[in-house]
């Protein structure tokens, strides 16, 4: 299952824009919010989730780190391994991993809206799965790459559902 398949043609965009990362990312909970929606006008950020759940969940997020969780300006931690990745191998068109070696079913699912591993990314890997014994797409309408929290993640959960209870 392959959820958001990160591949080649990756845009700057929703890759941080920054210089040499060191082990975490420092995201201010604005900047959570912001990043999540990228890209999208005001009627398809109303069509994933609503500002206020968007704020709790990043609010809840940070708050899990008793390092920086807390005080006056709290911010969420994320490992930056992903943008070392990107920039040092991605952006240049040298995937790290090879579809074609994948033996085992495989779905990839991919969000309508996700800016950050794209539509055309999955289809990408998906059309590379030349040994998987059975390979599945599913683009999810009005979706990002965090449709696990929106509102189409019922979606997400019954492609899930639905290709593991497959008879494959």
């Amino acid at each position: 299952m392959l959820s958001g398949a990160l591949w080649c043609g990756i845009s700057t965009q929703g890759s941080g824009g920054m210089g040499k990362p060191g082990a975490w990312r420092k995201v201010e909970p604005s900047a959570v919010v912001d990043r999540w929606s990228i890209g999208l006008d005001d009627g398809m950020k109303a069509a994933i989730s609503t500002p206020a759940a968007m704020r709790a969940w990043a609010e809840a997020a940070i708050a899990t780190d008793p390092e920086t969780g807390s005080g006056p300006a709290p911010y969420l931690r994320a490992p930056a391994g992903v943008v070392q990745d990107v920039q040092q191998n991605w952006l240049k068109n040298n995937p790290t991993w090879d579809p074609s070696r994948v033996t085992c079913p495989t779905q990839i699912v991919v969000g309508e809206w996700d800016r950050e591993t794209t539509p055309e990314q999955g289809r990408d890997v998906f059309e590379r799965l030349s040994s998987a014994p059975e390979k599945r797409y599913t683009l999810i309408g009005a979706a990002t790459h965090s449709m696990l929290l929106e509102n189409r993640r019922h979606a997400l959960y019954d492609v899930v559902n639905d290709f593991l209870k497959a008879d494959i």
